[in-house]
């Protein structure tokens, strides 16, 4: 925790320190710990609606201007799911995020809620992300060119993806909440 700010006030009856808390400087570092919950939201959302719709064009494009088999546009058309199925998802979350009220512990509340919901779907990618669409088109590019080498290409690709998932709840995500956590502790406490 970053209580830089903090003052040390001596209570001279029990001999024992005791802490005061700037106000100011506690309610700046809130505000930007759910600004960054939020940055972290809006990047998630950005990058997967924007990356399944993406794929999903080039699919389309590429069947389309090759003269290819109708089972290309299998992939796209899991990409297109995908994508509306997380703009589904962020409108719900944005609906409960406005259910917190403007307070202090609230808004902390909604920062650990955030954080929280950030890192269920990073856990559950694999299943409703990741191995669809990689499925998809494994089983459209294995159908289409019998390639066994870009079947394994697309296998070590989602593998890399779910490692650097783990990897980035590891390193972000999980220890961020638990700070929200100590923080909402500390202040419960006052």
């Amino acid at each position: 925790m970053k209580f830089d700010e903090m003052k040390k006030i001596w209570d001279k009856q029990n001999n024992e320190p005791m802490y005061a808390i700037n106000e100011n400087t506690l309610i700046q570092m809130i505000r930007s710990r759910i600004s960054k919950s939020n940055f972290f939201l809006k990047l998630y959302d950005v990058a997967m609606i924007g990356s399944s719709f993406f794929v999903a064009i080039l699919l389309i494009g590429d069947t389309w201007f090759h003269d290819e088999s109708p089972i290309q546009y299998i992939p796209a058309g899991v990409a297109i799911i995908l994508g509306i199925y997380m703009l589904v998802e962020r409108s719900r979350r944005k609906r409960k995020e406005q259910a917190f009220s403007q307070s202090l512990l609230d808004s902390l509340d909604q920062a650990i809620w955030s954080t929280a919901y950030l890192i269920r779907k990073a856990e559950t990618i694999m299943l409703w992300y990741v191995l669809p669409l990689f499925g998809a088109l494994a089983i459209s590019v294995w159908l289409m060119s019998e390639k066994i080498w870009v079947v394994i290409c697309l296998a070590i690709v989602a593998l890399f993806s779910y490692f650097g998932i783990l990897w980035e709840l590891k390193r972000w995500h999980r220890p961020r909440k638990k700070a929200l956590i100590h923080l909402k502790t500390i202040l419960m406490q006052e």
